[in-house]
């Protein structure tokens, strides 16, 4: 790869707990009307025990979550 490319930037999400999950999913049932791409920023930018993930996995979660309800 020439020098002056920089490789393509990744985006770097950690392995969420069940804990951190459970948080995430109050979080949401407080704010229903809170669109998804806001939850992750609101526990992007949290000053204490900041979570990264993107909006798919949430997504993907809670799609799961309403599965194991059913």
């Amino acid at each position: 790869m020439p020098l002056h490319l920089k490789p393509p930037k990744t985006i770097h999400c950690q392995n969420l707990t069940l804990k951190d999950w459970i948080a995430v999913f109050q979080y949401i049932d407080a704010h229903p009307d809170l669109p998804q791409e806001h939850v992750v920023q609101y526990f992007k930018t949290k000053p204490q025990d900041a979570l990264e993930f993107t909006q798919a996995t949430l997504s993907r979660k809670l799609k799961d979550c309403q599965q194991f309800e059913q």
